[in-house]
């Protein structure tokens, strides 16, 4: 990599992505960030609080770093319906 990279979340991938998934499931007591529903590592994603872009700059901020649900709805097509899907920008 040359000197002017920068990291990004974007390029964040496993195994680095899960165990930040990991921490912060272990740090939330593997509750969803909004609406306190029980999560694990197959059931929740990643969520930024202040959306990646409209602050790009807080991508990487552990501080906007979140563990939320991620449900989808029942029929076809299959739409995210809870929380940081549901929340969208």
């Amino acid at each position: 990599m040359g000197d002017d990279w920068q990291p990004c979340f974007e390029q964040l991938q496993n195994p680095e992505k899960r165990l930040l998934r990991q921490t912060l499931l272990m740090e939330q007591g593997y509750l969803c960030c909004y609406c306190g529903r029980r999560i694990n590592l197959e059931d929740s994603h990643i969520e930024h609080f202040k959306p990646q872009s409209l602050s790009p700059e807080l991508a990487l901020d552990r501080e906007n770093i979140l563990a939320c649900c991620q449900g989808e709805s029942e029929e076809p097509p299959l739409e995210p319906v809870h929380c940081g899907h549901e929340k969208g920008e």
